[in-house]
């Protein structure tokens, strides 16, 4: 991914100078112990004039590979421009500059549909929300429970139940120190007293920036332990083998019913994980909205608007920003829903 480095450059004498070069350095950093040069380093760019009290900037484009950078800037190098103080024309950055690919675009695949059919019958979303975090230095295990109370009817017969876990985690980057890396913790989920295997992790990582964490959606078939209406205790039991930080958002429990004295009810589930951010005045992801939306397709689906139609999304890791950190280009809309292509009006 092309990067560009912005440098700004201040004319703090009392004349004009004129004819100046800035050079960018960049070396490889190798556990900020070892320096590399970079091929094509130094860059330079010519400043003809800079009056007094003006600042300049100066843009210098590249193509890094993922890794770990020093980065310096040095003015008027050979001091061929008369100062009463040059001891200001050298810059580095004092840590390590981190390249690579950032996270925050939507993944090109859709979501994966973990369970669709029609059945007389329904569905029902029931979330816990109690948010814990856990930091490196704290016990090795942590158990994460709730006892579920979906409102079924007698008559009703447990189709499918799927159970959720919303978690995220990072730690030290013990080669890069002041960085942090995303990662997860070990979980063991039981359902009324039952082991459940084979759990789906969906995961995604923020990407290139000093504190990366991986969000993900741990997802979990607990039809035949459901079934038994009397016990939806879920019980999670996270482990690590190392120091980190994780935290988890909560659990929810989805179940679809059948009952022959409900509607016909057609019903498709998207699952996923995906940290999406595109471009604000807040954060500069440099990312197009169209770059930062995910889809979900619903295939076999009937004219919604001839029916009653109902989409629930779940953000569970998600922050608000008022509508000032938006772009001029955004034309006031933040995030947004749309179901074929028109937009949704309760969100």
């Amino acid at each position: 991914m092309k990067s560009t480095i912005r440098v700004k450059v201040k004319n703090a004498g009392c004349v004009a100078a004129t004819d100046f070069y800035v050079k960018l350095y960049v070396n490889k950093s190798d556990y900020a112990t070892s320096d590399e040069p970079v091929a094509g380093f130094p860059m330079s760019e010519q400043i003809t004039r800079l009056e007094p009290g003006v600042t300049n900037k100066v843009y210098f484009s590249w193509m890094p590979e993922d890794g770990f950078y020093r980065v310096k800037v040095t003015v008027d190098e050979n001091n061929e421009v008369p100062e009463i103080n040059d001891k200001n024309n050298v810059f580095s950055v004092s840590d390590e500059v981190k390249a690579g690919e950032s996270g925050y675009r939507a993944k090109s695949e859709s979501l994966r549909i973990g369970g669709k059919g029609t059945l007389n019958g329904g569905i029902i979303y029931e979330p816990y929300c109690s948010y814990v975090c856990l930091a490196p230095d704290t016990a090795n295990s942590y158990v994460y429970s709730h006892v579920f109370n979906p409102k079924l009817s007698q008559n009703a017969e447990i189709v499918l139940a799927r159970l959720y876990i919303y978690v995220w985690g990072d730690k030290a980057d013990l080669e890069h120190p002041g960085f942090r890396i995303g990662c997860l913790p070990e979980v063991e989920l039981t359902f009324n007293g039952k082991v459940i295997p084979n759990q789906n992790i969906y995961a995604d990582t923020t990407g290139a920036s000093a504190q990366n964490y991986t969000y993900a959606t741990y997802c979990y078939d607990v039809t035949n332990p459901a079934r038994d209406k009397n016990n939806w205790r879920a019980e999670a039991d996270f482990t690590r083998e190392e120091p980190m930080r994780f935290g988890v958002n909560g659990m929810a429990l989805l179940v679809v019913y059948g009952d022959s004295n409900s509607v016909l009810t057609s019903y498709w589930i998207g699952e996923g994980s995906d940290v999406i951010m595109a471009k604000n005045m807040k954060y500069p992801t440099g990312f197009d909205f169209a770059e930062c939306t995910r889809e979900c397709m619903f295939e076999g689906m009937a004219d919604a608007q001839k029916t009653n139609a109902s989409i629930l999304t779940v953000l569970a890791h998600y922050t608000s920003y008022d509508a000032s950190k938006l772009l001029p280009e955004a034309g006031g809309k933040g995030d947004s829903l749309s179901f074929q292509g028109l937009g949704m009006q309760k969100v």
